[in-house]
């Protein structure tokens, strides 16, 4: 005889959805996250399913309204706040209430559309907006297990079909094996510090200046910072995101020319971000400039900025072209050697696939992320630094973090 099936009705689908929501992106417990598909699984209906996907999304993502009332700038409204947090919130969960079934939760098929919904929250277009992601839940679980852990999540998403499949004893047994494996996990988990000569340069100076006296100011303070760390032993020095601005000509023949000046010593690098323009028509890429032994190495571009804010195809103007597979590489100064480490870039801290297509494709040694914060809320700051720190831990390697606020 079968046990009963699990059905969830509306309320108690939201009220589930939303405490989930607030323990793991309010309170912090990441790995709470690994109760939603079960939540979705469970829901009674389609609607049940919709509305606890757009709760979890709205609970866990409150901080949108302020932020982006703040990036917008002073023509920003607090209705385009609201209009964008519960666009993203509604959009994604049409992706889980689209694909749930009355066959969604069913031992004798396998849960595909489990699989397709995070593929689709998870990877552009929609992924676009993909933060909140129950696969960050991994981090928590099984640190340091990287891809072995992301694979023991999704087999605990399955194991209801799984083990309908298999005696049933073996329900205990792999119980105690995950609950092992969680375990394990904590105990062989080693806490990689950052290397010692390695200084993230967090900053206070707000946006980039538009008076061009003010921005050779920041440059010249700039370098004197970079020459102050190197002079004081460091190895690699990372400013923030954006903080160099808009990389013209004349920016451009300042920092060649003032590079060879620093207090080179061995393998050494700094890394600014910057702005750099790529046509005459406005268009300019989020960037780092990678610097080493007093010239300029070369430039890594974000692979995606913030969409309608700085990634507008359909505008005339400004706008921030991106791409979305790169693996942003850059090198980094390790006991004598340069060895890779993986870049990201503000927004990419929140979304699933940059992060997972370099950890696929290359071997970093370490995260160094780079934030242009000075419009966000403190709970978006929060909110941000969570996602990140969830992933390094996850794949058990450095983050080293610089921030503009």
């Amino acid at each position: 005889m079968q046990p009963p099936k699990v059905e969830l009705s509306d309320l108690t689908a939201i009220l589930m959805a939303g405490a989930l929501a607030y323990f793991t992106w309010i309170s912090g417990f990441t790995g709470v996250a690994v109760a939603f598909p079960f939540v979705w699984l469970f829901a009674g209906t389609r609607r049940a399913a919709f509305l606890a996907a757009v709760t979890y999304y709205l609970v866990g993502s409150r901080v949108i309204p302020d932020s982006a009332a703040a990036f917008f700038g002073d023509a920003a409204t607090a209705l385009q706040g609201y209009v964008l947090w519960f666009a993203s919130s509604l959009t994604l969960g049409a992706v889980w209430g689209g694909l749930w079934t009355a066959k969604a939760y069913c031992r004798s098929r396998f849960p595909w559309r489990l699989f397709g919904a995070l593929l689709l929250v998870s990877l552009p277009p929609i992924g676009l907006i993909g933060w909140l992601n129950p696969l960050l839940s991994a981090s928590s679980l099984f640190p340091g297990w990287g891809f072995g852990g992301l694979s023991l999540v999704l087999f605990l998403w399955i194991s209801p079909w799984a083990l309908h499949r298999l005696p049933a004893w073996t329900t205990g047994v792999v119980g105690v094996v995950i609950i092992a494996s969680v375990v394990a996990a904590h105990l062989m988990e080693k806490n990689k510090p950052t290397p010692a000569t390695w200084y993230a340069v967090d900053t206070n100076l707000g946006k980039y200046p538009s008076q061009v006296g003010k921005q050779v100011e920041r440059q010249i303070g700039l370098l004197k910072q970079a020459k102050e760390g190197f002079g004081q032993g460091a190895k690699l020095i990372l400013f923030p995101e954006q903080v160099g601005g808009y990389q013209d000509m004349a920016i451009v023949e300042l920092w060649r020319r003032e590079l060879p000046r620093l207090p080179w010593s061995g393998k050494q690098v700094l890394m600014v971000g910057v702005e750099q323009p790529i046509d005459g028509e406005g268009n300019v890429a989020n960037a780092l400039m990678v610097a080493t032994e007093g010239k300029i190495l070369g430039y890594v571009t974000a692979r995606q900025t913030v969409p309608v804010a700085m990634w507008r195809p359909w505008a005339q103007g400004e706008h921030y072209p991106i791409d979305w597979f790169k693996t942003n590489i850059a090198p980094a100064p390790v006991e004598g050697k340069m060895k890779p480490v993986a870049v990201v870039f503000c927004f990419e801290e929140f979304l699933v696939w940059p992060i997972l297509t370099t950890m696929a494709l290359e071997e970093p040694v370490a995260i160094l992320s780079i934030v242009n914060g000075w419009w966000a809320s403190k709970d978006e700051h929060i909110l941000q630094r969570q996602h990140i720190e969830a992933w390094a831990r996850l794949f058990g390697i450095p983050l080293l973090r610089a921030v503009n606020s």
